[in-house]
C-alpha cells in the first residue's frame, strides 16, 4: 500500500527492486476503505495471502516472506 507523497514508500520500493521483489503499488488515496486502514501504516507490503508487513522491513523480512507464500 503506498500515496503519492509518501516518500517511505518511495524508500520501501526501492527495497523491494533491490531485492528483486515483484510488487504492484496500490494508492490507497483513491479508496476511502484503504485510506481508513492504511494511512498512518503506509508502506505496506501485502502478500497474495493477505501477510502484511508494515514499515520499516528489512530484505531479510521480506525474503522470508515470499519464501512462505512460494
Amino acid at each position: 500500500m503506498s500515496a503519492p507523497t509518501c516518500h517511505l514508500c518511495e524508500d520501501a520500493a526501492e527495497l523491494l527492486q533491490q531485492a528483486g521483489v515483484a510488487f504492484i503499488k496500490q494508492d490507497i488515496t483513491l479508496d476511502a476503505a484503504l485510506m481508513r486502514r492504511f494511512a498512518l501504516r503506509i508502506p505496506v507490503l501485502q502478500a497474495p495471502t493477505g501477510t502484511e508487513l508494515s514499515w520499516p522491513f528489512e530484505v531479510e523480512a521480506v525474503q522470508a516472506l515470499m519464501e512462505s507464500i512460494a
